[in-house]
């Protein structure tokens, strides 16, 4: 059972198995060797060349928690099949006998770290993961062996163009031509990334905040954390085992903070400004249906707003079951828990959905036909078009947020015009 103080381990990253310490960083290994050593004639018998790269990838993760907020969690697996090297999305340097047997007892008998077992949660049907969390006496460490931020990197190796199948878990596939393109162009844009200077302009009293509003997460909303040291970089992620559905990007820390504090982002010293897609998804289909769409499509859903009425055409496009009844089933669930506060019932829900099919009878066939991952496919290509052009013919980057990019400001006529352009291509 969920309880409220089980909440605190909600705010949780998931342990980075690709984060690397910069090269000829000796504090890194200094640190390293220090603890490894205290586990030989406890946790190890003789050394052990995988438990110390395991402990590496683990400070490392625990460093990169602690400088972003002290109060996040490092969530990791105990299962051994998600260590196998057939597992494409686990760095091959950690290894599951030195994480489980080794490395996290030792760091328990060291008093280093806090820890919550993971477990099966029957009322909501949820698995949590294991998590662990820097002490005060391993953040000391971290500030006697000099680490600085500076000094973490992602293995240029990580899988960044990941699939999952239709139970939402992450699964192997074989490169074809559309992945193995797909990543070199997501090479391409990190590489660039990674070389702009990033900032978010807050000061004390701002950051904290934002902080606290990313530790009021959810148990649907477990990856809002600021990380902005190690989590420049782009993945794409793809689902129902199929390269042609979703596939839109994820994994840097502008995605994750509230929209009121983006306009505190900061590229290479220049101030920026965020454009999006006006109505997108629902544009698309109108578009691919060849019917012109006049209005704001949100507005004039019965007597909803437009907040509730965005929301609730959404869920129909994106909502799919095994039939029609599942489907509207899933919006309304949907629907309820996002407007819990307002103690939404299954009579108001069904309401709105009967409102949106009203309004939008020219594309009632849409609804609950699973088109939203379709249209997601679309625009995360032409997300990566925009930001491949911004770079090649440019030479700036650009900040995807699903449907809206940030820029600096002198770039903002001429990404108008690459969305555009790249909408209509």
């Amino acid at each position: 059972m969920i309880t409220s103080q089980f909440k605190q381990f909600l705010y949780s990253k998931t342990m980075d198995t690709a984060l690397v310490a910069a090269a000829e960083c000796a504090e890194v290994g200094a640190l390293v060797d220090e603890i490894y050593q205290s586990f030989l004639g406890n946790e190890l018998n003789n050394n052990s060349g995988k438990t110390k790269a395991t402990l590496k990838i683990v400070l490392l993760n625990l460093y990169s928690s602690s400088i972003s907020d002290p109060k996040l969690f490092v969530r990791f697996s105990r299962d051994e099949n998600f260590y196998r090297s057939a597992n494409r999305y686990v760095c091959n340097d950690i290894s599951y006998q030195s994480l489980v047997t080794k490395v996290i007892p030792g760091l328990l008998r060291l008093n280093l770290v806090d820890d919550q077992l993971g477990f099966f949660d029957r009322e909501t049907g949820k698995s949590f993961w294991s998590r662990m969390r820097s002490k005060k006496k391993l953040i000391q460490l971290f500030d006697k062996f000099n680490l600085k931020p500076w000094m973490l990197e992602v293995n240029q190796e990580r899988e960044i163009i990941r699939l999952k199948d239709t139970n939402k878990k992450f699964i192997n596939y074989k490169d074809d031509p559309f992945t193995l393109e797909a990543r070199e162009q997501l090479k391409h844009i990190n590489h660039h990334l990674e070389a702009a200077v990033i900032d978010l302009d807050l000061n004390d009293d701002g950051m904290s905040g934002l902080l606290k509003k990313l530790r009021k997460v959810d148990l649907d909303d477990d990856e809002k954390h600021l990380s902005m040291f190690t989590n420049k970089t782009l993945y794409r992620i793809f689902s129902n085992t199929s390269f042609k559905l979703h596939g839109r990007f994820y994994g840097p820390w502008w995605q994750n903070i509230p929209r009121g504090y983006r306009d505190n982002i900061f590229i290479n010293g220049m101030a920026t400004v965020e454009l999006d897609y006006s109505s997108f998804h629902p544009k698309m289909i109108h578009d691919l249906a060849g019917i012109e769409m006049f209005d704001d499509p949100y507005l004039g859903i019965g007597d909803l707003d437009r907040t509730h009425g965005k929301s609730m055409f959404n869920m129909m496009i994106n909502a799919v079951g095994k039939d029609d009844a599942a489907s509207r089933k899933k919006a309304i669930g949907a629907y309820m828990k996002e407007f819990r506060d307002e103690s939404m019932t299954k009579e108001a829900a069904n309401a709105a959905i009967e409102a949106v099919l009203e309004r939008h009878n020219q594309i009632q066939e849409k609804f609950f036909s699973g088109i939203g991952l379709k249209l997601m496919f679309y625009d995360s290509q032409i997300a990566n078009n925009v930001m491949l052009r911004a770079i090649d013919e440019y030479q700036t980057v650009v900040l995807p947020i699903h449907d809206s990019f940030i820029c600096v400001e002198e770039f903002n006529d001429h990404l108008r015009e690459l969305m555009a352009e790249e909408y209509i291509e």
